[in-house]
């Protein structure tokens, strides 16, 4: 993801005219002749090219060997402390991927249960809404080593979709947020409820440059339309860009082979203060 607050990126882009320079200093009458929010603008609406790779079966030797390439969703929410309950930790994640310890394949019995539920979910979903969306496998444009398993992408790559085969007490938070219709607001419950997947999210759409991603939860012994819940979730450009910079700066110590400082793991990001809320236009 580009950065679209620094001089320097602007002036790569082909600079600032000299008409422009009296808004960098907040000197304009009017916010829509900001040249960093025309800026903005204008690298949001670049095409992004991410690189979309094979799926590969989720625990085979090549899933796994895939993964140590770099890193996914979950592992970049542990670089910002968002952690599933804390349990994964940026050390452990560099033991991994430096081979200083071995990489443990098990699966548990709500993994299974995920597994087994994320095609019916997705059959469920598709239906609702009348598009498909496949899971997928990508790759940042710019580095190989920023990589997501998605669950769901739209042919047109301006959606994309995050299921989670909740029990019920998480399947209630769905339907909470669900029933949110301010966009801020259902996001700031999010980061609440469920700042892990917040994060995981986030990365997923700052690799794909999608316009948001639908948060599907889905729970077989509800009845009828409340077995599936759908929260639109928008990026958040500014923790993205923290996002991005963490995770290249740890991968640095991945290829160093020099493990992150303690102060350095300790680092969190907090709940969200600005998203990127598109128009219904260009997600419909």
């Amino acid at each position: 993801m580009r950065q679209i607050s620094s001089t320097s990126a602007i002036w790569k882009e082909g600079g600032v005219a000299s008409t422009d320079i009296a808004s960098l200093v907040n000197c304009n009458l009017r916010d829509d002749e900001n040249v960093l929010v025309k800026f903005g603008v204008k690298l949001w609406s670049k095409e992004r090219k991410m690189r979309k790779v094979a799926e590969l079966d989720q625990g085979s030797a090549e899933w796994h060997a895939a993964r140590l390439k770099g890193l996914g969703a979950t592992e970049a929410s542990a670089m910002v402390g968002a952690s599933y309950r804390g349990f994964l930790k940026p050390q452990q994640v560099w033991e991994e991927k430096t081979g200083v310890v071995a990489v443990e394949s098990f699966e548990n019995e709500h993994m299974a249960r995920g597994k087994r539920l994320e095609p019916i979910a997705r059959d469920m979903y598709e239906g609702l809404y009348g598009w498909k969306v496949p899971p997928m496998n990508v790759l940042h444009d710019d580095y190989d080593f920023v990589r997501a398993s998605l669950d769901g992408i739209r042919e047109d790559d301006k959606l994309i979709v995050e299921i989670k085969a909740c029990q019920q007490t998480n399947h209630e938070k769905f339907l909470k947020m669900q029933a949110v219709n301010d966009p801020m607001e259902r996001q700031q419950l999010l980061a609440f409820y469920f700042n892990y997947y917040r994060m995981q999210i986030l990365y997923q759409l700052l690799i794909t440059g999608a316009n948001v991603a639908h948060f599907v939860g889905f729970n077989e012994d509800y009845k009828d339309h409340k077995k599936l819940a759908v929260v639109e979730v928008y990026p958040e450009p500014g923790v993205q860009d923290i996002l991005l910079r963490r995770v290249k700066e740890f991968w640095k110590c991945v290829e160093d082979r020099v493990p992150p400082t303690v102060e350095w793991c300790a680092y969190k990001v907090g709940p969200p203060d600005e998203i990127l809320h598109p128009s219904k236009g260009t997600i419909s």
